[in-house]
């Protein structure tokens, strides 16, 4: 599962020097350049080494960061919004003893899947995130109304746009033996510090108009406690991105990859050995996986979950949110994601029912 997937973030494009340009683009969308090699793409195009890739760039000029929080039109559905509720109304307690419990075996025999594919209903807390019925990014479930994703993938969003889809597998199939469900979004939470060009405190929480119903095919996954470490796990990322960087569409069934997580110096040293070079320095809330030939995250995966066993092997948390990466499946060259486990207070803080600021507690509207 190859990678490349996002953020204001710097991905190695082009052939080297003397080469064919194989990344002319309009230099709006391009952070560094290949002057030389620029005589080869068309008049209006650039020959892009670094792009900024997967912010969704308005490409009409209007490339400022996105907007801290972005509320659609108030919609109040019903009394305790940010409360589990099934439709008919019954409390959920919290910490289901389904909460990040995979499928194994899947929930369909009948399907076939390579094995860069997971099987369906493998992973339910993995969410697809639509505008105007096109997928855009990935997203994980943890709070049954409540989404985590990737900041940047919001980028010129605003919550009345933004559909988010449960329970999917194959985007291009009809006849799976479960059905997907569907909530819209209403209101949009951007971390307060989230930088635009570096991709630090790149994480978002989209809350819900309506919690999902909870079933087999979905569920919430946890996030882990400060501190945790998982330097030399293996770990899982699904998304629905492209398979490898020069798939022209992304996949329609929910990719899946195990991937080593690496201690920072390690992951730093690594980066520095790219284009990014000696001097880049590794945001402290990045964690990173993978340096296998072939094996990653791509394009389009950016928001979707990193998540590690936790205990059983068929249970899960989540450790990381897709950001950016070097390629896809660079031998040598992990990728970046967002450190859930940093976030975890924060994260917590942003759910409660009432404005918590300083030791002091407001109640505030219903959302």
């Amino acid at each position: 599962m190859g990678h490349f997937w996002t953020t204001a973030a710097l991905i190695l494009s082009c052939i080297l020097l003397g080469e064919a340009c194989n990344s002319c683009v309009s230099r709006e969308v391009c952070l560094k350049s290949d002057d030389i090699n620029s005589v080869r793409c068309a008049p209006h195009l650039v020959c892009c080494e670094i792009l900024h890739e997967y912010f969704t760039w308005d490409l009409t000029g209007n490339n400022n960061e996105p907007e801290r929080s972005t509320t659609a039109e108030p919609i109040i559905p019903y009394p305790g919004f940010r409360t589990f509720r099934t439709e008919e109304g019954l409390s959920i307690p919290f910490g289901l003893s389904t909460d990040g419990l995979s499928n194994p075996n899947g929930l369909d025999a009948t399907k076939y899947m390579t094995n860069e594919q997971s099987r369906p209903g493998q992973f339910p807390w993995v969410m697809a995130l639509f505008d105007t019925d096109k997928y855009f990014a990935g997203g994980s479930l943890i709070r049954s109304d409540v989404v985590l994703t990737a900041a940047h993938k919001l980028r010129n969003k605003y919550a009345n746009q933004i559909v988010v889809r449960a329970g999917e597998w194959d985007m291009g199939c009809q006849t799976e033996s479960f059905s997907y469900d569907e909530r819209e979004v209403y209101e949009i939470t951007l971390h307060e510090n989230f930088e635009f060009k570096t991709g630090a405190n790149n994480v978002a929480l989209l809350f819900l108009t309506r919690p999902f119903v909870l079933n087999n095919h979905i569920r919430i996954i946890p996030i882990p406690e400060p501190g945790n470490s998982y330097d030399g796990r293996r770990c899982t990322v699904a998304g629905w991105g492209k398979t490898k960087e020069s798939d022209l569409d992304n996949s329609s069934i929910l990719k899946k990859v195990e991937l080593p997580m690496l201690r920072r110096d390690q992951c730093e040293e690594q980066l520095r050995r790219t284009r990014l070079g000696w001097n880049f320095k590794l945001p402290e809330s990045f964690v990173c996986a993978g340096g296998e030939p072939g094996k990653d995250a791509c394009l389009g995966d950016g928001g979707s979950p990193l998540f590690c066993a936790k205990g059983q092997s068929d249970r899960y948390e989540q450790v990381g949110i897709v950001t950016w990466g070097m390629g896809c499946g660079v031998g040598g060259v992990p990728a970046t994601y967002t450190n859930v486990a940093m976030f975890n207070e924060w994260i917590n803080e942003k759910m409660l029912p009432f404005v918590y600021r300083k030791g002091q507690a407001t109640v505030s509207p219903v959302r």
